[in-house]
This record gives C-alpha cells, structure tokens and sequence, in this order.
C-alpha cells in the first residue's frame, strides 16, 4: 500500500521519527510532498501534499508546545465546545478543505484564481445548495453531533443494526439522487 511504501522506503531513509524535533517536521514535509507526486505528476498536487505537511506539521508542533489535548472536541459533560475549542476546528476544517481545491485542478495557478474568487469575489450563485440539501447537511450534522460519544455516529442501541443499515441506505439513496452529476 502507499502508506506502507512511504514508511518503509522514505520515512524510515529520512531517519524515522526519532532524532531532533526539526528533522521530524522535515520529514513530514518531504514525506507529504512526495505523497503528492504519488496522487499526479502535476505541480498543483506537489503543492497538495506540501500544504498537508505544513499542516501535520504545525499540528505536531503545537501539541507538544502547547501540550493539547487530542480526541474530544467537547469535554465530558459539555453540550457545547468552547469558543477556542470551536474555532480551532472550523480554522482547520477550511484549512484541509482548501487544500482540495489544490488535489482537484490540473494547473496550479487555477487553484489560486479559484480560491481568490471565493474569498473576494463570491457569489452565492456559485453554492448549488438549495435548502433541501442544507436541510439534509443539518440532518448529518446533526446526528454527529449527537451521538459524538459513541464508536461512530450511527451506533443506535435501541434499534440494533437493523436502524444503522436502513439509515445507511437512505443517506446513499439521497446522495444519489441529489448528488448525481
């Protein structure tokens, strides 16, 4: 597999993960880098994997420097995350969902002129959500966030598996016929 690969014959050739905290955010960026040329040899997926290695870089850095707790984003008898907690995780969702648009344009220069016109020259006509689909994110949404305790969202222990498989298929059902291209 390509995770096998990159350990086996680059992470372990770049020194592992042992040795100075420098060289091992260095490795991750070489490492992300390279997975991009895995993905296409184009420089808008080079540039795909180096941002991904920035990012698990910095992510690495500041929980050792900052000494972050991982795994929950509420804590134990919390509704609701803290403001901080909160906009650390919509900072790093947008984060990794720009960087798709680097993984799905053949030229680099057009991911840039793309997340220029969502940032400064945005129109809502360039959103194809109508409010049945926004209704149906609330939904998903919704049940993550509510049952975020649980192994995986869809764990209902009062209806068994039977509930989880039927909810399973609706969702395909409705990405199917409101996602279809």
């Amino acid at each position: 597999s390509m995770i096998k690969w990159f350990i086996d014959y680059l992470g372990l050739a770049l020194g592992g993960s042992g040795g100075k905290m420098w060289r091992r955010y260095l490795n991750f960026m070489v490492i992300f880098t390279v997975s991009g040329l895995w993905h296409g040899a184009t420089w808008s997926f080079v540039f795909f994997g180096f941002i991904h290695g920035l990012l698990m870089s910095s992510s690495y850095w500041r929980r050792r420097t900052c000494k972050i707790r991982y795994g929950r984003i509420v804590e134990e008898g919390n509704f609701l995350p803290s403001l901080n907690v909160l906009g650390r995780f919509i900072f790093m969702n947008v984060l990794g969902a720009l960087t798709a648009v680097f993984f799905r344009v053949q030229v680099l220069g057009d991911a840039f002129d793309y997340i220029g016109r969502m940032f400064w020259n945005f129109e809502a006509s360039m959103i194809p959500i109508g409010l049945d689909i926004f209704l149906l994110l609330a939904l998903l949404f919704g049940l993550e966030w509510g049952n975020r305790h649980k192994e995986h969202p869809l764990q209902f222990e009062r209806f068994g598996k039977g509930m989880r498989l039927a909810t399973y298929f609706v969702l395909v059902y409705l990405c199917v016929i409101y996602f279809d291209t």
